[in-house]
């Protein structure tokens, strides 16, 4: 599909109720794909305008936004009521996800792309493998628990490692997660890093992910995505149907 950029203008005069295209002329563009997203978003930074309305459309190679686009004129003094206002509306081609993503980015910041992959991960294999990440960062959070007990200690014995690393397990399993296998760490912890205490392998959304347990100075233990140097190989892979 081969998509020229087009735009069509509405405006609403005040002193009246009608409105049109500003050339007069009737409008039209057809989208190839299938409708992923309908969604609100807000532009960034803030203007206190009304919220873009998108529409995602994915067809084989490319994806298609439509952007709906409002301002508003309101009357001054306190029974406020509108007065006119303007309407735009954008499409816009990309050919890949990345571009869709700094595209979103760039005028709704980065949870204005986390909106679209929340809105659309369930109707697009595509949407849905970005989202992944995104959602198991979320999780984790979920899985965060806290001993201060350990702040003060410079290094843990193999009894109080165990007890830890037990409690990550469980605080996984609660969080959503299968866990595969809490273990020792594969490297140690570097000069200025909280405390490594362990490496997870957890199962979540038909994908294997590898997470590092970490402690603060506050004693709150917390999992996180593994770091690409902290493992060879990929950090969240995704499960064929007959894995086991």
């Amino acid at each position: 599909m081969t998509l020229a950029p087009h735009q069509l203008t509405a405006r609403d005069r005040a002193g009246g109720r009608s409105g049109g295209l500003e050339d007069k002329s009737e409008q039209s563009v057809t989208v190839d794909g299938v409708l992923v997203v309908t969604l609100e978003l807000e532009r960034r930074p803030s203007r206190y305008e009304p919220l873009d309305h998108i529409w995602l459309f994915q067809s084989s190679d490319s994806w298609t936004l439509l952007t709906l686009r409002r301002t508003e004129r309101w009357t001054d003094g306190g029974a406020q009521a509108p007065v006119g206002g303007t309407a735009t509306v954008q499409v816009e081609e990309v050919g890949c996800v990345d571009a869709l993503a700094d595209r979103i980015r760039r005028h709704y910041g980065e949870s204005g792309w986390t909106g679209v992959l929340d809105a659309g991960h369930i109707n697009s294999d595509e949407l849905f493998r970005q989202w992944v990440p995104v959602q198991v960062e979320r999780d984790l959070d979920r899985a965060v628990f806290f001993r201060p007990d350990l702040v003060a200690i410079g290094g843990l014995s193999s009894r109080q490692l165990a007890e830890v690393r037990g409690d990550v397990e469980q605080q996984l399993g609660t969080a959503g997660f299968a866990v595969v296998e809490v273990g020792p760490p594969r490297r140690p912890t570097r000069p200025g890093e909280n405390l490594v205490l362990a490496e997870a392998i957890v199962r979540r959304y038909s994908h294997e992910i590898i997470t590092v347990i970490r402690v603060d100075s506050a004693g709150e233990i917390y999992p996180r995505l593994a770091d690409p140097d902290d493992v060879t190989g990929a950090i969240i892979r995704q499960r064929a149907d007959d894995d086991e």
